[in-house]
């Protein structure tokens, strides 16, 4: 019997807000962080935060909560290689 695999990250801010955003990636060598940055706080909670849920997603990400910080705890079924015909990840594309 095989069991369900599971990819994790998490979506964070640096107070005093999203001027900032952190996408940070669990993997087996370790966290793997990209940062997006905003023109303003405006910009990052209203455009670059929501442009990146969005993404995540359309990508098979899902909120599974939200801390009392605000980041956003998110998983994805773990996407075999094997069954990609062209054995790339959905990022290289």
């Amino acid at each position: 019997m095989t069991h369900q695999q599971w990819e994790f990250c998490i979506i964070s801010t640096p107070p005093p807000g999203p001027v900032e955003v952190y996408v940070s990636y669990m993997t087996a060598q370790g966290m793997e962080r990209h940062t997006y940055k905003a023109k303003s706080w405006d910009d990052g909670a209203y455009r670059v935060l929501p442009q990146i849920l969005h993404k995540m997603g359309l990508e098979g990400w899902q909120i599974q909560f939200v801390d009392r910080t605000g980041a956003y705890y998110m998983q994805r079924p773990l996407i075999d290689k094997s069954d990609n015909p062209n054995n790339q990840s959905e990022d290289d594309n």
